[in-house]
């Protein structure tokens, strides 16, 4: 009998560059800290837009390897994380949370 399993990939579900926002947002902010998350995102547009990793990997300044790394990686780096969604098209902000206390300092 064969499986009616199916695999859920995020790529199948941006459509355009709102719809890849929203999917980054809720990725940040899902995200355990480690990144990884929001990188699994940020390759999931690139896959939705049908972006070469060799292109995307040029256009972040890393190499072909090194956008491997990050994205099977256990940890990418964060400048690498942000050099990723720089060259997709996207920036990186900050802003007060509203549900959660700052550490003290």
């Amino acid at each position: 009998m064969k499986s009616t399993d199916t695999v859920f990939d995020m790529a199948d579900y941006v459509g355009d560059d709102n719809e890849a926002l929203l999917l980054l947002e809720a990725c940040l902010e899902q995200d355990d800290g480690n990144g990884r998350l929001v990188v699994k995102a940020l390759h999931a547009i690139a896959r939705a837009r049908k972006t070469p990793k060799a292109q995307w990997a040029r256009a972040a300044g890393i190499s072909r390897d090194g956008l491997y790394r990050a994205l099977d990686g256990p940890k990418p780096g964060f400048g690498t994380v942000i050099r990723l969604a720089r060259a997709l098209g996207f920036e990186m902000s900050f802003q007060e949370s509203k549900t959660r206390e700052p550490a003290a300092v």
